[in-house]
């Protein structure tokens, strides 16, 4: 295990990135206009590196069109590129910050699969919708282990 893993956290994200290596882009929300997929971690570690703070790593990171959702060992950050301009949204949330998550799976007529957080400072939760395909469980695992 190379040594910026060699922390709380650390094997488990090791774990992630590596089982995720023979396939790096993985599709989320379906195909087409919504067509998203998991996107390297190190590509994401270099391109945002001024938005990390010491001894973060990204976990895992997903792309759906211009919007991206970065998951590391200390925050979910979500980066949303509005309009037709420059304009760009950058939302952190701390895993403290999170009161309550679910997952849903998807059923045998729907199309997605859910993560749902309940934040302390909003009244409505936040969802996140990931293809039927996608690997749900490791994005719950993922918050689990830096929640509880």
């Amino acid at each position: 295990i190379p040594q910026q893993f060699n922390q709380p956290l650390g094997v488990f994200f090791y774990t992630l990135l590596t089982a995720s290596a023979n396939r790096p882009y993985m599709p989320l929300f379906g195909y087409g206009l919504n067509e998203a997929f998991e996107i390297p971690t190190a590509q994401i570690q270099t391109e945002y590196k001024n938005f990390f703070i010491k001894d973060e790593v990204v976990g895992k990171a997903f792309r759906l069109i211009r919007d991206l959702l970065i998951f590391t060992n200390k925050r979910l950050l979500v980066v949303d590129k509005q309009g037709l301009g420059t304009k760009i949204d950058y939302l952190s949330i701390p895993y403290k910050s999170i009161e309550m998550y679910s997952m849903q799976t998807a059923g045998l007529m729907e199309k997605d699969n859910q993560i749902v957080l309940w934040l302390k400072s909003h009244n409505e939760p936040r969802k996140f919708l990931f293809h039927r395909g996608s690997d749900i469980n490791s994005v719950y695992n993922l918050i689990s282990n830096c929640i509880l």
